[in-house]
This record gives C-alpha cells, sequence and structure tokens, in this order.
C-alpha cells in the first residue's frame, strides 16, 4: 500500500485551490505521495511548495482519512484543510500557476459554485464534503 496526501486549499473569499496536471487531464486538489521516513504533514509542507508555491502557516486541519482501492495497489489518502497560507516566493506575489519541474501546467482558485467542468469527480466529491459539513466518506 502506499500513502499520500490531498490540500484543500482556502483563501480569503472562500475560494478553492486546484492545479491541472500535465499528465492527466482534469483539475485536482494539490497533493502527492508520501516519500519513505515522511510524515504526512511533512509531504503537506513539501508538495504544497513544489505544487502551489505556497507555505503553510499555522496548523493544517486533517479532515479525513481514505481508502483508494481502484488501484492494482491500495492508496491511503490524508486530506487536509488549509486556510491559513502565504505565497512562497521571494517578493510574496502570486506565482505563475506552472511548477518548475513541469509537472503542473495551471493553477487557479474557484468559487466553490462554479467548479471547472473537468474537476475530477473525487476532487468534487472532497470539496462537497468539506464545505457542506459532511463527514468524510471512507473511499477517495
Amino acid at each position: 500500500a502506499s500513502v499520500g496526501m490531498r490540500a484543500a486549499i482556502f483563501d480569503d473569499k472562500n475560494r478553492i485551490f486546484l492545479v491541472r496536471h500535465s499528465y492527466i487531464n482534469g483539475w485536482y486538489l494539490p497533493g502527492g505521495g508520501v516519500e519513505r521516513k515522511e510524515a504526512p504533514k511533512d509531504a503537506l509542507v513539501r508538495e504544497m511548495l513544489e505544487e502551489a508555491q505556497m507555505r503553510v502557516c499555522g496548523m493544517a486541519d486533517l479532515f479525513g482519512f481514505y481508502l483508494n482501492d481502484r488501484a492494482i495497489t491500495p492508496d491511503y489518502i490524508a486530506l487536509y484543510v488549509i486556510r491559513n497560507w502565504e505565497w512562497a516566493t521571494v517578493t510574496g506575489d502570486r506565482p505563475s500557476g506552472r511548477s518548475e519541474d513541469g509537472e503542473i501546467c495551471e493553477a487557479d482558485f474557484f468559487e466553490v459554485a462554479h467548479l471547472p467542468d473537468d474537476v475530477s469527480p473525487a476532487t468534487r466529491r472532497r470539496i462537497h464534503e468539506i464545505c457542506n459539513g459532511k463527514d468524510p466518506a471512507q473511499f477517495w
């Protein structure tokens, strides 16, 4: 089994931050795999810098822990909600939305009521759970 994490990042207008990867269609919550000997929160900090160019300020709240059993190897996913963050650029300005390694080709904030049509179904379900006070599902 593998362990991953995702971040539901909200801005001060309660918009959600989503990314588009270069290798798969659709919009997703930023995140990735937890590396060997890495705690999920450390992976969260690393992935936010890599994929979103953001830095967590204060606490990140663990919203749910999910099983994605659709792959050959089961994948466990920790979902964190982050409302206190800052841009990690030298100037503190919003970056271009593209990651240096080319993994992220687009990133932006979206109104929860007006998500892009091609948001992944699982991402849409997680946003619905968070924003509507639903208990986290067991499966991603």
